[in-house]
């Protein structure tokens, strides 16, 4: 019975749009071929005695935690019968190229996004992820006590709710901005975003893809919220 629900699973990856979310986000990326993953690179600015290396360990556990989750809650919802394989590749290809050093402890979100601005254009030798999206993760203060505060992912609990785990965001843009160029009207009446923002760990799976497949720009990626902290949530489309 096994090999007959992963060979229907493995057919539904061959249809255009397939209906089931892990098996569609399986193809958007190709994660069914050897050697391909997803993810983000993630800088953590936060260290001991605020947050030590154990509780860092943690909130990197509960992230993946998290995003495994997302793409099993379909499954657990609406059919327990489903083959289950789909879930755990989507989740298992996820990855996280993660900088941390004291020279980032207490670093803010703009000195963040100094820095992976820089990443995304020079990149880094031998770096175990080519990181193809403008938008990083920081695990600050207010990002780890979230995570580490949050409830475990589960049916019940609102994954998008007050209590839900968050995380901040730093958007380098897309990279082709020029100072020649003149602003329309329409542009200059807009209030200025400088790529700051946070998100549901829940919706690091759909920011993905929505800027990965999608390849939404940068004003598509701004967010149309603002949270009690200040900051902008993005939300998924």
């Amino acid at each position: 019975m096994a090999s007959t629900q992963s060979s229907n699973w493995r057919d539904e990856l061959e249809q255009r749009a397939p209906a089931r979310w892990s098996i569609r986000f399986i193809q958007n990326h190709n994660l069914q071929l050897p050697n391909h993953r997803w993810g983000f690179a993630l800088y953590r600015t936060v260290y001991a005695p605020a947050v030590s290396d154990e509780d860092f360990a943690k909130i990197l556990e509960r992230i993946k935690k998290i995003v495994a989750f997302i793409f099993s809650r379909e499954r657990l919802l609406r059919n327990h019968s489903l083959d289950p394989e789909p879930d755990v590749i989507a989740a298992e290809t996820f990855h996280l190229v993660v900088f941390e050093d004291q020279t980032l402890n207490g670093a803010s979100l703009v000195d963040v996004q100094d820095r992976f601005k820089k990443y995304m254009r020079d990149g880094i030798e031998g770096s175990s992820l080519d990181i193809g999206n403008p938008v990083c993760l920081v695990v600050d203060s207010v990002s780890a006590k979230s995570i580490l505060e949050a409830p475990e992912p589960s049916v019940e609990n609102d994954r998008y709710g007050p209590t839900a785990a968050r995380i901040r965001l730093v958007d380098a843009g897309d990279g082709d901005e020029s100072d020649d160029e003149e602003e329309s009207d329409e542009e200059s009446d807009k209030d200025p975003w400088d790529g700051l923002m946070e998100t549901h760990v829940s919706t690091l799976p759909d920011l993905y893809n929505n800027v990965v497949t999608l390849m939404q720009t940068e004003e598509e990626r701004r967010p149309r919220k603002t949270t009690a902290g200040g900051l902008p949530l993005y939300v998924s489309l």
